[in-house]
């Protein structure tokens, strides 16, 4: 097909592309796409919604869709993986995030495309941008920096740091409040919600709900709530057969939050709101992501762990489930309120889907694609929610991201029931053997075994699926201290607890440079079941 795609593109886009020629970036048309891993994470629409930008991680590319012909008609290189990216509605405004550079790049929407003008430092890890309403504004949120950092773009050329804002907690999503002074921004593992006052700079009140995984933030058609799309893991049952089955150790959900009561400050309670619960026994809905809502309150959200689009009535009762790409996580919803926009993160691809879905859903590919590698093919495998019975979790969803959602589960990881324990972060993993609560499984492959059989209640899986998913999870990489990630100095605090530490024989257990060891120990705590010997 893409020997052939130069052949198929029309008139108009043709006059594009010779346009990019003479005034454009440097751009690969088509035709000359490479092989390469794309992994497409955002959506802008542009020119008028003729053309759909797609912002790629692996690659750090954005990607041009040409909407009229439904085809990809260039690709430029931005960063070196993006994160992110947003465009205005008022000004020819884009703006990226590069994870791994941790930096944030402007630039200007000319027609459908964009030239990157400025660059600047931002937190460690930064994974969502938004604008505020005069479009004057960027608002960052970085992972291991634990901020959220508020951005003067007003000199596309020139963004500078207004201020910035410590959380508590890992961000990941933010969304802006009907009243534009206030910001909300959701935790990447845990339960929280926090309320910033961006014109004061300052954090206001921080709510936890009950659940994980928040990967949904949208506002109601009547401005009143906050929906959140997230995951609860129970602390019981245990990971049986049943209890995975019928949805007792996972479920998957919509929380209904009353926006009044994120502003009160009540350490004490918590704004629970209403759940609407999603998936049922033999078809469940892993992972759900990427929430948004029409003009008319239909909720559209995707069951990112089992490829599917669901799409509510106009009554909020019942959803629709289309099948689409492999882990849809970003989603648009077209001007007129009529076609969302699908990013297939792991198999490159968008899906085109009609609210009504009766005239069918399209496919594009971002680019040919190229043979996988072994870990890249295990990455595939973790956000896999089909691994475990009838679709309910996948490995991300206990393990958020390769860290951990930081909940209580009775799984058969020390071979027990009766006696849940919080989930363990998988980052550097590959050198933190043996493995499992009490030290007992000597191999990274057994483990990961194990966990699909008795955790997930999945299939024996095969061979290949094992060594894939133990590929990549040896390239997960320890996360940054706070200090670190900040770009803030140690001082001689952190050096007097260095000489603690050392002092009060704490490296006997946990030895530099992992802080860890692997033996077992008597560690003077019991869990429910009187076990206590643990590896570190």
């Amino acid at each position: 097909m893409w020997k052939t795609l130069q052949y198929s593109i029309s008139t108009r886009a043709v006059h594009q592309i010779i346009g990019l020629l003479i005034t454009g970036p440097t751009v690969l048309f088509a035709a000359e796409l490479t092989q390469q891993v794309r992994r497409p994470v955002a959506l802008a629409l542009v020119d008028a919604e003729s053309h759909l930008l797609v912002a790629n991680h692996h690659s750090g590319t954005l990607s041009t869709i040409d909407l009229d012909v439904r085809r990809v008609v260039g690709e430029i290189r931005v960063g070196r993986t993006l994160s992110a990216f947003v465009v205005g509605r008022k000004r020819a405004i884009g703006v990226a995030l590069d994870d791994t550079d941790s930096c944030l790049i402007t630039g200007e929407i000319r027609g459908h495309e964009f030239h990157a003008q400025g660059k600047m430092s931002v937190g460690r890890t930064p994974v969502h941008v938004l604008l505020s309403a005069d479009e004057q504004r960027a608002f960052v949120a970085s992972l291991w920096a634990r901020q959220t950092t508020i951005v003067d773009i007003a000199v596309r050329a020139k963004p500078r740091v207004l201020a910035t804002i410590d959380l508590p907690f890992s961000p990941l999503l933010q969304i802006c409040l009907p009243n534009p002074r206030y910001l909300v921004v959701a935790g990447a593992f845990g339960g929280e919600l926090a309320l910033l006052d961006i014109e004061a700079a300052r954090l206001l009140h921080v709510h936890r709900l009950e659940g994980n995984n928040f990967r949904g933030l949208a506002i109601s058609a009547d401005r009143q709530s906050l929906y959140v799309a997230h995951q609860i893991l129970n602390e019981y049952p245990a990971t049986t057969r049943g209890g995975v089955h019928w949805g007792g150790v996972l479920v998957n959900v919509i929380r209904s939050v009353e926006i009044a009561t994120l502003h009160v400050a009540q350490p004490s309670t918590r704004p629970a709101g209403d759940l609407r619960y999603l998936g049922h026994p033999d078809r469940a809905a892993g992972d759900p992501t990427g929430l948004i809502v029409s003009k008319e309150g239909r909720q559209i959200l995707a069951f990112a762990g089992v490829s599917e689009l669901a799409i509510s009535d106009r009554e909020a009762d019942y959803f629709q489930r289309v099948s689409v790409g492999r882990r849809p996580t970003a989603l648009i919803l077209g001007a007129r309120g009529q076609t969302v926009y699908v990013a297939n993160m792991m198999d490159d691809s968008l899906s085109i889907v009609p609210l009504d879905t009766s005239t069918g859903v399209q496919s594009i590919q971002l680019g040919p694609p190229r043979e996988l590698s072994l870990a890249e093919r295990g990455e595939q495998l973790f956000y896999d929610a089909t691994l475990s019975s009838d679709g309910w979790l996948s490995c991300h969803s206990c393990h958020t991201d390769g860290h951990t959602n930081g909940r209580l589960n009775d799984n058969f990881g020390d071979d027990s029931a009766g006696a849940p324990k919080r989930v363990l972060s998988l980052l550097g993993v590959g050198a933190t053997g043996p493995w499992s609560w009490g030290g007992k499984v000597m191999g990274l492959e057994e483990q990961v075994r194990k966990s699909i059989r008795t955790t997930m209640r999945g299939t024996e899986p095969t061979h290949e699926q094992v060594t894939a998913l133990v590929a990549y999870l040896r390239t997960l990489p320890p996360p940054p201290s706070l200090l670190r990630a900040r770009q803030r100095h140690t001082g001689e605090t952190v050096s007097r607890g260095a000489r603690v530490f050392r002092q009060q024989g704490c490296t006997d257990c946990h030895e530099p440079p992992r802080y860890t060891s692997p033996e077992i120990y008597d560690v003077g705590l019991q869990d429910r079941l009187g076990n206590r010997r643990f590896n570190p």
